[in-house]
């Protein structure tokens, strides 16, 4: 008589697949979580320099700086941006700013910017858990790699 053909996947075949997957899966799914971070942490410094800049042109109209950052058009004296940099009140932020007044200066002649990591990225970036600005453009962070966040 003539045999029939067989159709369809076998047992070892369908556990290697799935086996595949898996590792593929276990290198993806950390890098991409590294990429999301370190894209997050650009807002942080973005934000930092947006905020560098209002003071200046606040400075340039009051002869003196701030520490409420709703006097420079943001909703809040410390706000929370998330990751496409914008103000926002939800759990979607990623970093909050604010201003304070480094010993031995007067706020009138200097200040620093800090954006402090909260969320998610505050769990997921224990690298880099504040970035630092100063007015003469000083960058630092804290954490173990240091100035080398700004990178």
């Amino acid at each position: 008589m003539y045999m029939k053909k067989q159709t369809g996947l076998t047992l070892i075949e369908l556990i290697t697949v799935v086996a595949i997957v898996g590792i593929l899966s276990a290198i993806a799914i950390p890098s991409y979580s590294r990429y999301t971070t370190s894209a997050s942490r650009t807002t942080g410094k973005t934000a930092l320099q947006t905020v560098r800049s209002k003071m200046e042109n606040f400075y340039i109209n009051n002869k003196s700086y701030t520490t409420d950052l709703s006097k420079l058009g943001y909703g809040a004296a410390s706000p929370s941006l998330n990751k496409a940099g914008e103000e926002t009140a939800g759990g979607d932020a990623v970093y909050t700013v604010s201003v304070s007044n480094p010993g031995g200066c007067t706020l009138a002649s200097c200040y620093t910017l800090t954006a402090t990591a909260v969320n998610a990225q505050a769990t997921n970036d224990t690298d880099c858990i504040n970035l630092t600005l100063s007015m003469l453009g000083v960058k630092s962070a804290t954490g173990p790699k240091g100035v080398s966040c700004w990178n």
